[in-house]
């Protein structure tokens, strides 16, 4: 099991007298691989952020199969 989640940054962007500010988010990454998830999967995490679906129950993740270890370098994502 990874984590997922979204990457924010607040940009501030200085000239002069003039001031900007901007607030980016990015779009849904495995935490730990640092890969973009599927589409399926992003979808579902942005269900969970609006609150229009509640977390798993933990006896869930806890009779979830492992899945091997991808090697260095490769990723499922889209680009």
């Amino acid at each position: 099991m990874h984590p997922i989640g979204r990457l924010f940054a607040r940009v501030v962007l200085r000239a002069g007298a003039g001031v900007e500010e901007a607030v980016v988010e990015s779009d849904v990454y495995d935490l730990s691989t640092g890969a973009r998830v599927d589409d399926d999967l992003a979808g579902a995490f942005q269900d969970l952020e609006a609150g229009r679906v509640g977390p798993a129950d933990e006896a869930l993740a806890a009779a979830a199969k492992p899945v091997a270890a991808r090697e260095p370098g490769t990723c499922s994502g889209s680009s």
